[in-house]
């Protein structure tokens, strides 16, 4: 049950790991009703068998009024009448196929098509078909039978006298597909049997890779090598046959359209259940269940749980003649493995409820001297033990599960093969050593020295190489570890596979690489460079010499002339994916028998426009183009010659547009889109959706948007590449960026000159992380130690929060603009795009921006307008704004008291600088209102995100940690923010936690302006010594507030519930601590608890409580349900 939650919260919840579904079932549960909320969703459940397990799952869908669908399918009719809630209508019982449907079926399998059967062979096909009584599972297998030997056609007639002999009208359904299977299965090779009958290693339902079973064909001795192929080959060769075979079914195809992940059908698992124990081949023990008819011959064992309620550790086993055991279950049930001496392949599947155990203990795996395989999949720490070389046989070693430390002595292993752990993983030192090494991944590049990456380059046997980052590092850093990871690379004359993918990285790292850069291996197959670390400036001339790649994914800058011509000819090119972040000039063209094996293409790019010449790309199956809507646009020019793309199937299209766009225009384009598809003659499935706005980095002037950075992008732009099944039903893949929507009134204002005047070049105001664009890194030629950043002609980036100051004087009088400037502030990668007004002839020259005396730069805010309103805070409303230029107003002598005092405490907070704590940027008066300039936080607040969703402690763990992280800041500068509550804790786009809406106020509080009944909202989370007027508060203060914050994120209600707040005043300045449940974790509890102490000074400091176990990194202390 656990697998299956598991696997439809991956299948909703982009980018998710199957391995990162870990901890309690309730978990998966909630997780999966927090993607599903609110969604309409259609979910197929296929082969249900119990009707307990139904009740686990229908909680995990959120009911609502979205017209949600779910459909399950099932043999067992209780099942099927819970399912429907005892509706008969709602139950469809499905009837074999009829004799048509089943021969579309078979013909399909075996010709393609009914068409191309032979007509000797019709006649004898239909016989065959209507033995198989219209069960889709015989027919599928018999057509891989017949299949398998196409040129034999005595074959079909002695299936068909063999069908007639063994089955007569008498027989059930479920007896004719076992007669059918069985002798489907005794047709295989014995080659193929025994590789399918190791599936009963596996439980039931399980989702196998294809690569990890490969490798234990290949251990347990099933696969021999033969003349001119290795191993690997051989296996994958058998997998192929077993699928066409329907003998296990593909759960997974990939772009290259081969089948990555399998399952077995309960049906066939039965078959070769029965077959495995009466062939001794495989043991098979269920914890849950009394242990009857164990082989004691059998020299592989599978040890499983059907039921954790009632799974408990099998006695003593004797098997001293093991050779092979997989382990899928509850850690408590995990026997003793170093009693099995003579293991060669050990698999460890261990997820769930472990019983306070903390970590999986193989510190004496040592002892099995034999061992060749070890994978091993947890959801808690494996501990290894300190010295490995008592393994010399040890082949494989894969790790899905965090590590305490890698043995030092991993690098003396001398037959190691292959070599997988989970990213952020550090490796001993030396990792050169391992000379039989094929393939590692991840190898991440935070973690792990520059030393060790330069030793990667004595690995000369490498062929497949993983590389990762966990963790965004400085462009100092990383270039730091750039420079010998190229020298390493240089050095792989064997590599058939390379792939970087950030996956930990959610900031701005880019690093322009030169195109001329030359690749290693001539035997390079697959090559996945992805950003932020990887960006050419144009696609790399070197590829074009790589002729067995059959994998290409890429982002480029720009696209020149010959760059689609150089690669083009490449002959076993299968998959190409290119992201061009520059938008397109021209016409990207692809002419005659270019890409001639290209399958699967996907092109994203801001403006688009492609043409398909006869005779190109003959082979294409999959076309994937994201682009976006620009107003004014023809976009029937988007794909031209389309038609002559002969093999199409599908079409996915992801076309950015702006929110609030007119839903007529977006109608109009797709309608359009839809109609260039249409022109094909074998009309393809498309499948077309409307999605954020995507990132132009150097967009045509005339079509220059005010943008805001997507949740988690921060500058980024990163393609994750889903496999085809999945990639033309889902939205873009690529990272999209949302663009706001302008105020209608202001509208006009938005947009640039004429195009003479848009001729010239434009002094552009930015504020943006200085990672955001690209250094220039030159891999080509000997490894430079300076990199220079190329000069751009409308974008310059600098250092967080600066503002650059272009000096105008050098600029003829047509030259200057006279402009209104926007200002988007969006965390650290900010962005200041500059745009034209058309109608405002007023308008004077962009004013410079001065530098502060201590050489930063800093921008002069003189004038401005209000623009959309953003939210609401505890002592006044949020903007988006622009400069522009206004009169100036006069105010009252007091109230310019008050914003003068302000104003200076603002500019005291200008000046801090902290991850955790909103930027503020400076103020502006009119009348008596005081504007202040902050940074802009898009994704709500800790009030806005508990509302919706419920927290898991962990989660509310890590906010407190961050929240507390600003704080120590703060105080470290004597400050106090005086507003600690979930509705002042900001997220950012990259998950950060950011202070905000600082106790600015209090002045006008507890002035004549305004009456203490303004207090109100923030009595809930006072300090009693904020709250009694005659006693001092300091950095305490805010500790009791971070108590009551954390109540409030577990609680999901403020402090004091459902107490006016005039009693909360009473109650708080007697110093009465809010009430804390019960069902809260200790670890929670006690934090609260040390918060809200009355005295101020038996409080701890906000350094002290990091040290807390509440806050530790290492906390998975939960709260009980209420």
């Amino acid at each position: 049950m656990r697998r299956l939650l598991g696997s439809i919260l991956c299948q909703v919840q982009p980018h998710r790991k199957l391995s990162s579904v870990a901890g309690p079932m309730q978990n998966l549960i909630d997780n999966i009703q927090e993607q599903l909320q609110d969604k309409r969703y259609l979910i197929v459940i296929d082969d249900l068998w119990e009707e307990m397990a139904w009740d686990i799952l229908r909680g995990a869908f959120p009911e609502g009024n979205s017209c949600s669908r779910i459909v399950s399918t099932t043999e067992n009719m209780n099942v099927a009448r819970r399912c429907c809630g005892y509706i008969p209508n709602h139950i469809f019982k499905m009837k074999p196929l009829g004799i048509q449907d089943s021969g579309t079926l078979f013909f399909s399998r075996i010709f393609g098509s009914e068409q191309q059967c032979p007509d000797e062979l019709k006649e004898v096909s239909y016989g065959i078909i209507r033995k198989c009584g219209g069960h889709p599972l015989a027919l599928i297998n018999l057509a891989g039978l017949l299949a398998s030997q196409l040129n034999y056609s005595e074959l079909w007639y002695h299936v068909h006298d063999r069908l007639c002999s063994i089955l007569n009208r008498n027989h059930t359904v479920e007896e004719i597909q076992k007669q059918i299977l069985n002798l489907c299965y005794s047709s295989l090779p014995d080659c193929l049997k025994t590789c399918l009958l190791y599936f009963n290693m596996y439980p039931e339902g399980y989702i196998m890779w294809k690569d990890h079973l490969v490798k234990q064909w290949i251990a347990e001795g099933f696969v021999n090598a033969a003349e001119g192929k290795d191993r690997e080959k051989i296996a994958e060769g058998y997998f192929d046959e077993l699928v066409n075979r329907g003998m296990i079914q593909p759960m997974k195809i990939n772009c290259n359209d081969e089948a990555s992940s399998f399952t077995v059908h309960h049906i066939i698992l039965d078959l070769i259940t029965h077959n495995s124990k009466q062939d001794g081949f495989i043991g098979a023990i269920d914890c849950s269940q009394t242990i009857t008819g164990l082989s004691t011959k059998a020299h592989r064992l599978s040890i499983q749980s059907s039921s954790a309620k009632y799974a408990k550790q099998p006695a003593r086993i004797s098997m001293l003649q093991l050779r092979s055991l997989g382990f899928f279950g509850l850690l408590k049930c995990m026997p003793s493995i170093v009693e099995f001496k003579n293991l060669r392949v050990l698999i460890l599947d261990c997820w769930g409820n472990h019983d306070g155990h903390m970590s999986l203990n193989l510190s004496r795996i040592c002892i099995l001297f034999q061992l060749k395989y070890l994978k091993i999949s947890s959801d808690i720490m494996v501990e290894l033990p300190a010295k490995m070389q008592g393994l010399h046989y040890l082949e494989i070693l894969e790790i899905d599960a965090r590590i305490s430390a890698v043995p030092l002595d991993i690098v003396r292993l001398p037959s190691l093969l292959h070599l997988g752990l989970q990213d952020a993983t550090k490796l001993p030192h030396g990792i050169g050593r391992i000379k039989s090494l094929n393939s590692l991944w991840y190898f991440d590049l935070r973690c792990n020295s520059e030393a060790n990456i330069r030793s990667l380059g004595k690995l000369t046997n490498l062929c497949h190489l993983h590389l990762t980052c966990s963790a965004a590092l400085s462009s100092d850093h990383l270039k730091r570890k750039l420079i010998p990871l190229v020298s390493s690379l240089r050095k792989f004359g064997n590599l058939k596979s390379l792939t970087l993918t950030p996956d930990g990285l959610r900031a701005a790292i880019f690093f322009d690489i030169s195109s001329d850069i030359s690749f290693p291996s001539i035997f390079l197959q697959r090559l996945e460079l992805l950003p932020p670390i990887c960006l050419f400036s144009t696609l790399p001339t070197g590829i074009g010499e790589l002729h067995k790649l059959r994998i290409l994914k890429i982002v480029v800058k720009e696209l020149q002339g010959n760059d689609i011509r150089n690669i083009a000819r490449l002959p076993s090119l299968v998959v190409f994916s290119l992201y061009v972040r520059k938008a397109l000039t021209g016409t990207v063209i692809f002419t005659t028998m270019s890409f001639p094996a290209l399958k699967y293409f996907k092109f994203t790019c801001g403006v688009m426009c492609l043409a398909f010449q006869p005779g190109a790309m003959p082979n294409l199956q999959r076309l994937k183009l994201c682009f976006n809507a620009h107003r004014g646009e023809n976009h029937s020019l988007v794909l031209n010659g389309i038609e002559h793309l002969l093999n199409l199937q599908e079409v996915a299209g992801r076309i950015g547009v702006l929110p609030g766009s007119d839903e007529s225009n977006m109608r109009v384009l797709k309608l359009s889109f839809e109609d260039t598809i249409k022109k094909h003659p074998r009309r393809p499935r498309f499948n077309l959706q409307l999605v954020d706005f995507i990132e132009e980095e150097y967009p045509p002037f005339d079509k220059l948007h005010w943008t805001q950075q997507q949740e988690g992008s921060s500058g980024q732009h990163e393609i994750i590449e889903k496999d085809c099944a999945e990639d033309m039903n889902k939205q873009g893949d690529c990272r999209l960026s949302r663009a706001f929507d302008l105020p209608p009134d202001s509208r006009s204002s938005y947009h640039l000159k004429s195009d003479e005047d848009s001729k010239h070049h434009m002094p552009v105001s930015m504020l943006r992380d200085e990672s955001a664009e690209p250094s220039a890194l030159d891999l080509s030629h000997s490894v430079q130690d300076d990199m220079t950043r190329p000069a751009w002609d409308t974008v310059m980036s600098f250092a967080p929060t600066d503002i650059f100051c272009q000096d105008l004087s050098c600029y003829s009088d047509k030259e200057m603009f006279v402009t209104e400037d926007i200002f988007t502030f969006n965390g650290t990668g900010t962005y200041c795009s500059l745009t034209m007004s058309d109608d405002d002839t007023s308008s004077t020259t962009t004013e410079a921006k001065t530098i502060s005396p201590d050489d930063r730069f800093k921008p002069k805010i003189k004038s401005w307008i209000r623009g959309a309103h953003l939210g609401h805070g505890s002592f006044g409303e949020g903007y988006f704004f622009a400069v522009k230029e206004l009169s100036s107003l006069d105010q009252g002598s007091d109230v310019q008291q008050c914003i003068l005092a302000l104003e200076q405490e603002i500019e005291l907070l200008s000046q801090f600088e902290h991850k955790n704590i909103v930027q503020y940027y400076g103020t502006d008066k009119e009348e008596s209102k005081l504007y202040i300039f902050v940074e802009l936080i898009t994704q709500g607040s800790l009030l806005s995100l508990y509302q919706k969703h419920r927290l898991r402690e962990s989660q509310v763990s890590a906010y407190t940690r961050q929240i507390l992280n600003g704080l120590v800041y703060l105080h470290e500068q004597n400050v106090v923010h005086g507003d600690i509550k979930c509705a002042n804790i900001l997220l950012h786009a990259d998950g950060s936690a950011k202070l905000a809406d600082f106790g600015l106020a209090n002045e006008f509080q507890l002035s004549k302006f305004l009456p203490v009944r303004s207090c109100k909202g923030r009595v809930y989370w006072m300090a009693p010594e904020v709250i009694n007027a005659n006693r001092k508060y300091g950095p305490s203060a805010d500790i009791w507030s971070l108590g009551c914050t954390v109540l409030e994120m577990l609680t999901r209600q403020i402090p004091f519930p459902n107490v006016e707040w005039t009693r909360a005043l009473y109650m708080i300045g007697r110093g009465e601590q809010p009430p804390i449940p019960n069902y809260l974790s200790k670890g929670a509890q006690d934090f609260i608890c040390q918060c809200v102490r009355a005295a101020p000074e038996t409080r701890p400091s906000a350094s002290q409580l990091l040290a807390h176990p509440f806050v530790d990194r290492r906390y998975t202390g939960e709260a009980r349900n209420p």
